[in-house]
């Protein structure tokens, strides 16, 4: 019966993935690029820059993509070489592009199969969360609530957009659980490449989760065991660059920060304080709101650990590389888009709930039954004097 329950909240789940959140998935300016870096793995580079614009001029959504990607557009369109270009800033996503090539090659159109990229983890992570919870409560019920109210949530509408953030999103949900649980150090590998290949800034989080995993334990052993993992990952990132072409990790670092892919490789601007600054007053919106996340997730754990210091190492970790990784962000990349950060505000609160389940679980279950009972109170007489 229990299994029974299990697949009917999944197949609930599924259809709100498909009939709800597929169609509020946005357009970026970012997947003609991909789009074009697929369509290279097909065709030479010269063809690329031909059969991409030729899909995206036959597609019905042109008008649904950003108004503010219009520029990247025109740029792209009328100069076939910055846009072959362009691609090696792309090329740094391998895992997530050839996964949308191999949907291609099944016959599945260009465009569906980004689309399909983008849905496809979004099941996958509210399934995964709907198996943790359910380990967590026992219950089913509670699981598939707290899950619908996810779907209708920022994060997931959110990073529904055709770029690598809900695949990116799936994969660091995935790897906080199997450390949480503490999954064999194999799969954690495992999962820590498949990050990498999908975006190679994930990187910091896996280094710094490995550096406060490291020091949890005064062990030489897993100090050690730990920052080889940590050299061989960087050495695994920094391949990626060099394969990809991209001129070098500082004008990828320039072209994240201004947040404006339009410039051809050979034309990109060198790396000046002004563009920080500017990038930095720009987000400054952005950057309090982050802020107001970190000093509230600061305060929750701090609350969560003062109460009782035997709480879980393993959430200690999560949270304090979380922390720590969304200031780096603020610091390094003062334009970076917020909606890949919301899963990094999202996993250190989920796993702080998972840390007080106990009390928190206690009181959802016991709430029918205390408002059965308080009528019943408020209608007692009050004894005379």
């Amino acid at each position: 019966m229990k299994y029974k329950l299990d697949y009917l909240f999944i197949s609930i789940i599924a259809f709100f993935c498909v009939f709800f959140v597929f169609n509020k998935i946005t357009y970026n300016s970012d997947f003609i690029a991909y789009m074009g870096v697929v369509n290279g793995y097909d065709n030479n580079s010269e063809k690329a820059h031909e059969k991409t614009f030729s899909v995206l001029n036959e597609t019905k959504n042109i008008n649904e993509i950003n108004l503010n990607s219009k520029e990247f557009i025109e740029t792209m369109s009328k100069n076939e070489k910055a846009f072959e270009e362009n691609l090696s800033f792309y090329k740094i996503r391998p895992l997530y592009t050839g996964l949308i090539f191999v949907f291609y090659k099944m016959g599945i159109p260009l465009i569906l199969s980004i689309k399909l990229m983008t849905i496809l983890p979004i099941f996958f992570l509210l399934l995964v969360l709907y198996f943790s919870m359910k380990k967590e409560t026992k219950n089913s019920f509670i699981s598939f609530v707290f899950l619908m109210f996810l779907i209708f949530s920022p994060l997931i509408l959110k990073i529904a957009t055709t770029t690598p953030d809900s695949l990116s999103s799936f994969l660091l949900l995935s790897l906080s659980i199997a450390y949480y649980y503490q999954k064999n150090m194999l799969l954690q590998c495992f999962l820590m490449i498949l990050l990498i290949s999908t975006r190679t800034d994930n990187f910091i989080w896996i280094f710094l989760l490995l550096m406060w995993d490291s020091f949890s334990y005064f062990s030489m052993k897993k100090i050690a065991v730990n920052m080889s993992v940590a050299f061989l990952l960087f050495i695994f990132c920094y391949g990626i660059n060099v394969l990809a072409e991209n001129g070098g990790l500082w004008i990828v670092y320039y072209n994240t920060l201004v947040n404006k892919l339009i410039y051809p490789l050979s034309q990109t601007p060198e790396f000046n304080f002004k563009d920080y600054f500017s990038g930095h007053i720009f987000a400054l919106k952005y950057t309090f709101f982050t802020l107001f996340i970190i000093f509230i997730i600061t305060i929750l754990g701090y609350i969560n650990f003062k109460k009782n210091p035997n709480k879980s190492i393993y959430v200690f970790n999560i949270v304090a590389t979380t922390i720590l990784s969304l200031f780096l962000r603020l610091i390094l990349f003062p334009a970076y888009n917020s909606r890949y950060m919301l899963i990094l505000f999202f996993i250190p609160i989920y796993f702080l709930v998972i840390d007080n389940k106990i009390n928190i679980y206690n009181k959802i279950r016991y709430l029918p039954l205390f408002l059965k009972i308080k009528p019943i109170l408020s209608s007692k007489k009050t004894p005379k004097n």
